[in-house]
């Protein structure tokens, strides 16, 4: 016995390319519980959209029916209050809120757009609802861009991105000879 899951974002939609096809042990795509529970594993559906499921057991003489429609809507961490303070020739400080106690890291370079796949030029492991991220070394007079990206504390598969944005360092202060 294999199961299918068909895995929509219309409510009653039934296309064969949104169906995940499962063995009775583990596969890349989900896994089969003894108990006769379903998991998907590696379809990792969109951040805040809600999607529609039915399973279906198909047998050596065919398919059974579609199971009842259920829905979910994918938990999406909310990033707020994104601000730049104390911006100096050389430094500055990233200041935003989360909805629930978060892990950050901030992005920054001086080239857009920003490459959120490698290692960050800020983290922070610390749970926490209200972030300061304080950059240093920076070079005088200069735009740096930068995306904050934050993930829930206890569940690492809740996150939020910031869109890209933008400051400019300071100006150098002048040399006046003597």
């Amino acid at each position: 016995t294999s199961y299918e899951i068909l895995r929509a974002t219309i409510s009653g939609e039934t296309s064969p390319s949104n169906v995940f096809v499962c063995a009775l042990s583990s596969d890349a795509t989900c896994i089969v519980g003894t108990t006769g529970g379903l998991t998907l594993e590696n379809a990792i559906p969109d951040p805040a959209k809600t999607y529609f499921y039915r399973v279906r057991a198909v047998l050596s003489n065919g398919r059974t029916d579609w199971s009842n429609e259920v829905s979910a809507t994918v938990p999406v961490l909310t990033l707020s209050g994104i601000s730049i303070t104390d911006i100096t020739p050389t430094s500055a400080k990233v200041n935003w809120m989360t909805d629930r106690t978060a892990n950050t890291q901030v992005y920054y370079f001086a080239t857009s757009p920003v490459d959120t796949s490698g290692v960050p030029e800020f983290a922070s492991v610390t749970g926490v609802t209200s972030h300061v991220a304080s950059l240093a070394g920076l070079i005088p007079n200069t735009k740096y861009y930068f995306v904050i990206k934050s993930v829930d504390s206890s569940d690492s598969s809740i996150l939020g991105i910031s869109a890209e944005l933008s400051f400019t360092t300071a100006a150098a202060p002048s040399l006046i000879p003597a």
